[in-house]
């Protein structure tokens, strides 16, 4: 049996490739999930709810009083018929592709980005065009986009905040970026999953800014809730029913217990998880900072504005040095995984145990 064009040549990501790789007990610092406890507040909640009900089919797009309460979080224009609940943000993102895409289309992607984006585009049939960020991985390089885009260009795909930096566009920069999206026609996908995972300055949202506009998110980092498996797409008011019936096909709808826990978690007393966990990985980052500037020049290091990552520069090909350090008890990101202009640095996920951080910080210090 043959497998599909479309998925040829598609292997493991990078990342479970390294977590493949590693001693058994490593330390694991690479795989996008906050390694703190379900909040209390939501876990006490899923009890009463699963006690008290049967879980059953829900609509396609999603329990209406969860839309609802989407649409209210970013506020209006958005309204409840423009939301669609997803199983996670990586299923959204899929669905907006699977619906905008045709064979022979063209994909732009920031470099660096989260990986699964260029293999999903890869697996509808489109092509796809890198967009670097400058080598310090501060900002988009302005030049080569503008370079770049052009009408032949169906969507650019990125994160906001940044996976794997947690830098986040200014307003300035929104505004360049939807101008240029304007300009040539371009359909604009922001994934803005790590929004609230912010440690000083709440990261902007794009909602609302252009009219064809996707915006992707879910609850699996700003509540610790990556098991439960919510994330939701805004479209355009006229792409709507495009998202639902592509979306109907794809898992039908997400589980019931886990879309009633998320109209409860975007509650005021459900997004008091949201600050426990931000603290939480506020002490994380304080902690690493603390150690790493201690041993290294600051330029060799990435800080996150709003995400649980931080990078450090290794001067060389980083995925060499990821295999050694997962043999050494350690499991971290090399940047290839991303793209090349951060081919150098290893993304490390410091949303672990302090305990576990403490060990993990002892073994990253013995890297030159």
């Amino acid at each position: 049996m043959t497998e599909a064009d479309r998925i040829s040549g598609i292997e493991l990501s990078v990342i479970r490739q390294i977590m493949q790789a590693a001693t058994p007990g490593a330390i694991n610092m690479a795989l996008g999930e906050l390694g703190f406890e379900l909040p209390n507040v939501l876990r006490k909640h899923a009890i009463e709810l699963l006690r008290t009900h049967t879980p059953v089919y829900t609509p396609n797009a999603g329990l209406i009083e969860l839309r609802e309460q989407i649409a209210a979080y970013y506020g209006e224009p958005i309204t409840p018929d423009q939301v669609c609940v997803t199983n996670g943000a990586e299923e959204a993102i899929y669905t907006v592709l699977t619906a905008i895409l045709n064979p022979g289309d063209v994909v732009a992607i920031p470099d660096p980005d989260y990986s699964a984006y260029p293999t999903i585009v890869q697996m509808m049939g489109a092509d796809t065009i890198r967009l670097p960020y400058l080598p310090d991985l501060s900002a988009p390089d302005r030049d080569k986009w503008e370079e770049l885009l052009s009408p032949g260009v169906k969507a650019i795909v990125l994160s906001n905040p940044k996976n794997p930096t947690g830098a986040f566009l200014q307003s300035t920069d929104l505004d360049w970026l939807i101008n240029l999206c304007d300009t040539h026609g371009i359909i604009l996908i922001v994934d803005e999953i790590y929004r609230e995972l912010y440690f000083e300055e709440r990261p902007l949202t794009c909602s609302g800014r252009y009219e064809r506009l996707f915006i992707i998110s879910g609850l699996s980092k700003s509540h610790c809730m990556s098991g439960w498996r919510i994330g939701w797409i805004i479209s355009p008011q006229s792409f709507t029913n495009s998202i639902i019936k592509t979306r109907q096909y794809i898992s039908t709808c997400s589980h019931w217990l886990s879309q009633k826990l998320a109209v409860f978690a975007l509650t005021e007393p459900g997004m008091t998880a949201v600050k426990d966990i931000r603290a939480q990985l506020t002490n994380c980052r304080t902690i690493c900072k603390s150690t790493l500037s201690h041993h290294y020049n600051t330029s060799r290091l990435f800080f996150p504005e709003a995400s649980p990552y931080v990078m450090f520069d290794t001067g060389t090909n980083s995925l060499q040095i990821a295999k050694d350090l997962a043999q050494n008890g350690l499991i971290c990101v090399p940047g290839s995984a991303f793209g090349s202009v951060c081919a150098d640095w290893l993304r490390f996920n410091i949303a672990i145990p302090t305990a576990e951080l403490d060990r993990a910080l002892t073994i990253v210090t013995q890297i030159d």
